[in-house]
C-alpha cells in the first residue's frame, strides 16, 4: 500500500517545482487573449495613457539628442526617463507609475540636493530600479504602442519611431505641453541625475497633469476610438468595445 501511494503521489512523468506569482498554471491566458482581441493596443497593465504620448515624445527627443541605432542606448535613454518619471512621481505623490516603490526608498534614503539615479538606469544594474531590463517600456508599453500604431517600425534599424499619422500628431501636442519644462526633462535625464528641488516642478509631465482640455487628451480619444483618417479592422474593433463600456 505504501508503494502505491508513493506512486500515485510522485507519478515519474512530473516533477514538483515550487511555484511563485499571481498565476501559477498560466489560467489567465485566455483572458489575455480575449482583451487583446477587444481592445487591441490596451492591456491590464498599461495603468496610465500618458505613458503612450511620453514614450512617443521620448523617441523624438532621443532621435534629435542621441541618435543612435544601437539598442542599448536607446534602452539607457528609455531607462533614465522611466527612473526620472518614477522620482517625480513619488514626490508629488503620483499613483500608477513604475517604480515609484524604488523612488520611495531612494528619496528616503538619500537626503543630499541631488539625486543620482545612472545606476540604478543602466542596463544590467545590479540595484535597478525595476528588475525588467527594458523597465516598464518593454514590460507594459512598447508592444502596445506599435500595436496601436503611435509607433512604427523602420527597416533601417530597431529603435521604433512615432507613426506619421497617429505617433506624430501625439508627440507635437505632448511637446507643446511640456514645453515650460522640457529642458529639465531632458537635462535630468541626459545627466541620469535631478536636483530634489526640482522634482515637484516637473510635476506637469505627470500622468494626471493632461489638460482635459487640451490637443494632447484629444489626440488619446481620436487614437482610443480610432476617429482618425486611418481605420484598422483592430481600431474599429477597440472603438467598439469602448462605445459598449
Amino acid at each position: 500500500m505504501t508503494e502505491i501511494t508513493e506512486l500515485l503521489a510522485c507519478p515519474e512523468w512530473t516533477e514538483y517545482q515550487k511555484k511563485n506569482g499571481l498565476d501559477p498554471l498560466g489560467m489567465q491566458t485566455s483572458s489575455v487573449s480575449l482583451y487583446q482581441q477587444l481592445v487591441p493596443g490596451i492591456s491590464n497593465v498599461t495603468l496610465r495613457v500618458r505613458y503612450y504620448g511620453y514614450y512617443a515624445w521620448l523617441s523624438r527627443m532621443y532621435a534629435h539628442r542621441v541618435g543612435s541605432t544601437d539598442p542599448v542606448a536607446w534602452q539607457r535613454f528609455v531607462r533614465r526617463a522611466e527612473a526620472l518619471y518614477a522620482l517625480v512621481a513619488q514626490a508629488n505623490s503620483e499613483t500608477g507609475v513604475a517604480g515609484v516603490r524604488w523612488a520611495k526608498k531612494v528619496l528616503a534614503s538619500d537626503a543630499r540636493p541631488h539625486i543620482d539615479f545612472v545606476s540604478y538606469a543602466e542596463p544590467g544594474s545590479q540595484t535597478p530600479y525595476l528588475k525588467q531590463p527594458w523597465g516598464a517600456y518593454g514590460a507594459a508599453y512598447g508592444a502596445q504602442l506599435l500595436q496601436i500604431g503611435i509607433f512604427a517600425e523602420v527597416s533601417q534599424h530597431e529603435i521604433p519611431v512615432p507613426s506619421p499619422a497617429l505617433g506624430d500628431p501625439l508627440v507635437d501636442a505632448v511637446d507643446a505641453a511640456l514645453r515650460p519644462i522640457a529642458n529639465n526633462i531632458l537635462r535630468a535625464i541626459d545627466a541620469g541625475r535631478v536636483a530634489r528641488g526640482e522634482l515637484e516642478d516637473l510635476a506637469p509631465m505627470l500622468p494626471s497633469a493632461i489638460d482635459e482640455n487640451g490637443t494632447e487628451r484629444e489626440c488619446y480619444e481620436r487614437i482610443l476610438f480610432a476617429n482618425t483618417r486611418i481605420r484598422r479592422q483592430s481600431d474599429v474593433g477597440r472603438r467598439q468595445s469602448l462605445l459598449l463600456m
